[in-house]
């Protein structure tokens, strides 16, 4: 276990308020030694360099006062408790892929999980980078399109017209969806909520594209799936219609 190190988190975001809490579940680090950045104490933040603190997760050495960043600090806490891959985790053929990884994802967090700013304290949202939203913007429409092309030749095979016409119902409308972003006043953040939204409705959609399952079940799994994004993605809407208003 890591005694002197503290990681400060974005806990406006739930991916990053979740991981490093299985860090401190697998004892990586202390449970003292888990911070909010939004609450976080002033000394810490005064070590950091607050902009880059933003975009990459720092992990403070309270000791040294020396600080790490990003894919670094989360290789630290994992060489420390993996020693042996320590030269794994640093090899040329891998961490340049982690790294670009982790910059996709942190660069993203904010529309992937998609919350709102936090009402008070330090506000760690990155910045908008074009690089890393469309590469997000690729992979996660590629992957939906891949599972709704799975999705049709599934359809294809059952013989029932009610089936096919729900699939394509619902494609048509996530289509209009990706193409009504397009004129949103802030189309970037509006057209990756629904990249993300069309995303985990291809997912949740996996056991009828990979399994032939009773129809039965596989309408009980549209209709979940449906839920649970158009729920969402309500949720997403009015996060982003506060955050544009609270611009004006």
């Amino acid at each position: 276990m890591l005694r002197n190190k503290v990681i400060l988190y974005d806990d406006s975001c739930p991916m990053c308020s979740m991981y490093t809490s299985v860090f401190v579940q697998m004892k990586l680090l202390e449970p003292g030694h888990r911070v909010g950045l939004s609450h976080a104490n002033p000394a810490y933040l005064d070590k950091l360099d607050l902009q880059r603190a933003r975009h990459e997760i720092p992990l403070l050495d309270c000791e040294t006062g020396k600080v790490d960043y990003g894919i670094d600090a989360l290789l630290i806490i994992f060489s420390h408790k993996y020693p042996r891959f320590r030269r794994l985790f640093y090899h040329k053929l891998v961490r340049p892929p982690l790294y670009a990884l982790y910059q996709v994802i942190t660069y993203n967090r904010r529309v992937i999980a998609g919350t709102a700013a936090p009402c008070n304290g330090f506000n760690c949202a990155p910045d908008f980078n074009l690089k890393y939203r469309a590469l997000y913007l690729v992979i996660s429409l590629g992957s939906w399109f891949a599972l709704m092309v799975g999705l049709c030749a599934r359809a294809a095979t059952v013989n029932e017209s009610m089936f096919l016409g729900a699939v394509f119902a619902i494609v048509t409308l996530q289509a209009i969806a990706i193409l009504s972003c397009l004129r949103a006043p802030n189309r970037w953040d509006y057209g990756s909520n629904t990249a993300t939204d069309l995303l985990v409705f291809g997912l949740l959609l996996i056991p009828t594209v990979l399994f032939r399952l009773p129809l039965l079940v596989v309408g009980a799994n549209l209709v979940f799936a449906v839920a649970i994004t158009s729920v969402d993605f309500g949720r997403r809407m009015r996060n982003l219609s506060q955050f544009n208003v609270s611009l004006r």
